[in-house]
Parts: C-alpha cells; sequence; structure tokens
C-alpha cells in the first residue's frame, strides 16, 4: 500500500455527481425545447418564403420566445459549468487516495485547464480521460502507475467531440444571424442552430455518462482498497543484532560461488552461516529464498522473501522472486501488488511487465496483460514469450494482431510446449 492511499482522505463525490447530473438533465430538457422552437421559427420562416402573410405578433412572438429561451440556456450553462468544475477538482483529488502514482495533472490544473486558450481544447478531454482510466476499480493494486495502461472509454472521447463541435456549429449559426437578413439566411442559420441544439443534446447525454461513470468506478475502487487495508498485516519480527557483519559478507560471497555453479546444498549451507552471524543480512534471505524457491518450497521462500523486503525497502529483485512465487501458486492479486512494486524501482525491467502481463491475464484482466506486454516487447523486442502471451490474449476479440505476433514468437523461438501450443492456435484459425 503507498503512503498516497494511506494519507490521502478519499471524499465521495456522490452529492456532486448527483448535482452536476441533475444540471445536466435539466440542459437535456433545455435542448428539447429549444429544438421545438427552433422547429417554430423554420416552419414560421417557410411561411413567410411561401408567401403567407405571417403578422408583426407572430412575429414578435417568435422572436420573445426564443430569446428567453437563449436566456434561459445561458443561465444554465453558468451554473453547470460551475458545478462541474467543481466536481472535477474533487474526483481528481480523489485519485492519489485511491493510489493513484505519475498522475500529469494536479487538481487545480486539471480545472485551470479549461480556461487557458487553445489548451482548452483537448485537456477538458485530457483531464478526464486520466481520471477515468486512474479509477479503474479492476487495478489490482495501488502500489505504482499501473492505472496508465487501463482502458479508456470512448464515450469521453465522443462528448467533447460533440461538444466543441456543438460550439462551433453554434457560431456559425450567429454568423448568419448577424449578416443581412434576407429570409433565406434566417432560414439557414435556424437550420445551423437546430443542428447546433441537437450536438448539444447529445453532448449533454455522454457528459452524463461520462460523471456518472467515473463516481461509480471511484465508489468501486475505494471499497475494494478499503477491503484490501481490512486485512491483518503479516507481522514478521526483526532479527537479534548482527554479531560478525564482515564474516557475514564472506559466507554469502562463498554462498554466490556455490551457486555459481550449481553446488546448491554447499550453497544453502554458507548462506545460513552468513545468516548466523548477520541475521538482519538481506540479501543472504533473498538468495536463500532463490533455493527454497527452486526446490518448491514455498512457505520457507515467501519467509525470506518477506524478511528480505522487510530489511531492504529496496531489494528490487526480492519484489519481483516474490511476485513470480505468489503468481505460480495463484495468488495472482499479491503477484501483480508486487511486481508492480518491482516496476515501480526499475521501470526498465521487462521481465517485470511480461511476468505481471501472465498474472493479469490468469486472473482475467486480458486489457491489463496486453498492455504490459506492449511494454515488455519494447523494452525487450526478441522477447518470444511475450509476443507468443500477448498474440493468445488478444485472441478471437483481434484476430488482425494476434496472428502476427503468434508468428513473431515462432519466428524468434520457443521451447517445445509453447510452440505446440502457437501451432495449435494458428490452425485453429486456419493458418499453416
Amino acid at each position: 500500500m503507498s503512503n498516497a492511499a494511506s494519507t490521502t482522505p478519499f471524499r465521495p463525490a456522490h452529492a456532486r455527481t448527483s448535482l452536476v447530473t441533475l444540471f445536466l438533465v435539466a440542459n437535456i430538457v433545455l435542448s428539447l425545447i429549444a429544438i421545438a422552437s427552433d422547429y417554430l421559427q423554420i416552419q414560421l420562416i417557410s411561411d413567410m418564403m411561401s408567401g403567407r402573410d405571417v403578422t408583426r405578433t407572430e412575429a414578435e412572438a417568435n422572436d420573445s420566445r426564443q430569446q428567453m429561451i437563449g436566456i434561459a440556456q445561458l443561465a444554465l450553462y453558468v451554473l453547470t459549468a460551475f458545478f462541474f468544475l467543481v466536481w472535477i477538482y474533487r474526483a481528481h483529488k480523489n485519485l492519489k487516495a485511491l493510489g493513484a502514482q505519475g498522475l500529469k495533472y494536479s487538481p487545480g490544473w486539471a480545472v485551470g485547464g479549461f480556461f487557458v486558450p487553445f489548451l482548452n481544447l483537448v485537456r477538458p478531454y485530457q483531464v478526464a480521460k486520466e481520471i477515468w482510466k486512474a479509477s479503474d476499480p479492476n487495478i489490482e493494486d495501488d502500489y505504482d502507475i499501473s492505472w496508465q495502461y487501463a482502458p479508456s472509454s470512448s464515450a469521453i472521447g465522443w462528448w467533447w467531440s460533440l461538444w466543441l463541435l456543438s460550439g462551433f456549429v453554434g457560431r456559425t449559426a450567429n454568423g448568419l444571424f448577424t449578416s443581412p437578413e434576407t429570409l433565406d439566411a434566417l432560414l439557414m442559420g435556424s437550420g445551423v442552430l437546430l443542428a447546433s441544439e441537437v450536438l448539444t443534446l447529445l453532448a449533454a447525454v455522454l457528459a452524463i455518462r461520462v460523471v456518472t461513470g467515473i463516481g461509480a468506478r471511484q465508489r468501486e475502487r475505494h471499497g475494494r482498497l478499503s477491503e484490501w487495508l481490512a486485512k491483518p498485516v503479516k507481522s514478521i519480527e526483526l532479527p537479534p543484532a548482527p554479531l560478525d557483519p564482515e564474516a557475514a559478507k564472506n559466507y554469502l560471497e562463498r554462498g554466490l560461488m556455490y551457486l555459481s555453479t550449481n553446488d546448491s546444498d554447499y550453497a544453502m549451507a554458507e548462506f545460513n552461516r552468513a545468516l548466523t552471524y548477520n541475521p538482519r543480512f538481506a540479501e543472504a534471505y533473498y538468495n536463500r529464498a532463490i533455493l527454497f524457491h527452486e526446490k518448491g518450497d514455498y512457505s520457507r521462500a515467501l519467509a525470506d522473501y518477506d524478511r528480505a523486503i522487510m530489511l531492504n525497502a529496496e531489494l528490487v529483485e526480492a519484489y519481483y522472486n516474490r511476485g513470480v512465487l505468489y503468481g505460480g501458486h495463484g495468488e495472482y492479486q499479491n503477484a501483480i501488488a508486487d511486481l508492480g512494486r518491482a516496476i515501480a524501482l526499475n521501470p526498465q525491467d521487462a521481465g517485470a511487465y511480461y511476468s505481471r502481463a501472465v498474472a493479469y491475464a490468469n486472473s482475467g484482466n486480458p486489457g491489463l496483460a496486453i498492455a504490459d506486454l506492449d511494454k515488455a516487447i519494447t523494452l525487450d523486442p526478441q522477447n518470444a514469450e511475450a509476443y507468443l502471451l500477448r498474440g493468445t490474449a488478444r485472441g478471437n476479440g483481434d484476430r488482425g494482431r494476434a496472428i502476427p505476433d503468434i508468428q513473431k514468437a515462432l519466428e524468434l523461438g520457443l521451447d517445445a510446449g509453447q510452440q505446440a501450443q502457437a501451432e495449435a492456435q494458428l490452425e485453429m484459425w486456419h493458418l499453416p
């Protein structure tokens, strides 16, 4: 558990979410009224163009109606924008409490970006996307930047695109109304204005989807983290003080020498001696854990990895190996957390990304597995197993990219079992 998740308070934005949703619904209702009013104006102008005698009273009533709706829309827009920005600030500030690290924006700049010319054409979309991804309840750990690989929502892109388009179309309509007031110009302006209202209505519908979606995701993620925190923390007693640290180092070096020649029994004896002389020797626990791990002694390997990490919280290899150990025993959530810590300490470790991808795939999260495999392959383009796993994870849902991945894995070379798996997969897809 990262410090951010434990020290930054989470404040549910349920009331703000409901309020923003209410204002957005009001915008939808008012847009429907405006669409009906624009249609009536189009009918009135069409009647005038067809030669029907339109009275002054009818024309003034139309103008008054349109003006009142415009004023109501402006007032409602200002209120909605205010409460939307308040909601954005709180939703973004909650991300730290939800364990997100490596955020690109601060809560203040998440709001401030809406007011910077030109930047505000893209920043609202970027901020909403960051909030959505960092609120993902399916990210198993809260230590590193895993959320950056979480999927976004197409609703965010459509919402912002429609909003920008509605503004452009609306300004076009205003330009037509300010030109010489021929009936043709008024008719065209009314039609463009109606189109703008339709776009605004659709943007509001999608905005509700984004706002309520983020609110639900944050509540679910907070609930999962709370459950995780409620679990009892395993206590490890601190070993006695060192007796002879220099002698311990010598025994460790001898153990490593035996380990390099595959004399595991002699290596184990030397590591034991090293720990006799220095019971707080993290590296000795770590290397002894490797031997227990290789022997299949899960409980002793886990205990030594735990001690190594307790004594040296920066020992990246211990996090990595403990994560692999957890994964090998089906404890995928613990595996993902440890491998995330290994990545946080060494972001260039292709093996850690690959191993975490295996854990994600085995826990039923192919999207995050593929994201980690993308990174693993970028760091190590010769990793045949990563191509094979990515091709398998893509499967039938993205066969166009899955097939080249499996073919690349075969080209790079796999062991006999993996080669048979890859060939069987291609055969199932009716490929030679």
